[in-house]
């Protein structure tokens, strides 16, 4: 006689669940950002930063070790330990300004034709593969880089709300 070790039911087996090192929704935007910054970081290592005064090359790679850091630490990071997540937030906000400000400073080389910036033809003629194409691409990537970093802050920020739990906003202190 047949014994069976699992109870049978009608119900479909669950579907099997990845063990994420975050929620979904930031695993995805976290892969996005880590895409993006690498791409960039090719793109903007074409000119050696010089069409975005070396902010993109930079900035790439903080963020590239920002989630990567995140990614790690969410994979041993304790269960009580609450301080994590909110840290992670509030550096992604930075990340995100500082982003902004990289797109800014690209838009302004781009736009400006002075002796204070390399031009492309400058970059061209000290044999650098920097193109048009290549800094309209840094632009676009800079602001997609800042809309997806920023996303990323306010996502985990509201899931931290969902919680109603405001000691995930407080450092922790000795009286615990």
């Amino acid at each position: 006689m047949a014994v069976a070790i699992y109870p049978i039911s009608e119900k479909p087996a669950p579907v099997p669940r990845f063990n994420l090192p975050l929620i979904l929704p930031l695993f995805i935007l976290t892969c996005v950002s880590l895409l993006f910054s690498l791409i960039l970081f090719i793109l903007s290592m074409l000119d050696l930063g010089y069409l975005s005064m070396w902010m993109n090359p930079t900035m790439a790679l903080i963020t590239i070790i920002f989630h990567v850091t995140v990614l790690v630490l969410s994979r041993k990071r304790a269960a009580h330990d609450s301080t994590f997540f909110s840290a992670v937030v509030v550096c992604a906000y930075l990340l995100g300004v500082v982003w902004f400000v990289a797109f800014i400073l690209t838009n302004i080389v781009a736009a400006v034709k002075s002796d204070r910036f390399f031009g492309l033809d400058e970059l061209k003629g000290n044999g650098l593969p920097a193109t048009i194409g290549s800094q309209r691409g840094q632009i676009i990537l800079t602001l997609f880089e800042t809309v997806v970093l920023e996303a990323f802050a306010i996502k985990g920020h509201l899931a931290v709300r969902e919680k109603n739990d405001p000691e995930d906003w407080r450092p922790r202190t000795g009286q615990q």
